[in-house]
């Protein structure tokens, strides 16, 4: 899937999966090539989740302009409970 072309498929799947990890915690990978919307992707199920008030975290994002609610840590131990940390490439 690339993030230009989700279609609403793609988004009932994502919705799926994103429901799933509000009951139990789940480890997601997202694979793709460069510059196919990997971290985009990544960004927008950490905004669903911030819509049902989930803390959200990124590990050691390289950026220093993240929405305010986005916490940046350094180890993943700062996670809070019933939170939802992505880690991407670029931070590791």
């Amino acid at each position: 899937m690339n993030i230009n072309t989700i279609s609403t498929n793609d988004l009932k799947e994502i919705q799926k999966w994103t429901n799933s990890s509000l009951k139990e915690s789940k480890v997601y990978a997202i694979i793709g090539k460069r510059g196919s919307g990997k971290s985009a992707l990544a960004f927008a199920i950490l905004e669903w989740h911030k819509q049902k008030e989930r803390p959200c975290f990124v590990y050691k994002f390289p950026v220093n302009s993240l929405p305010s609610w986005i916490t940046n840590v350094s180890d993943i131990t700062e996670v809070e409970k019933g939170g939802v940390l992505v880690i991407d490439e670029s931070g590791i």
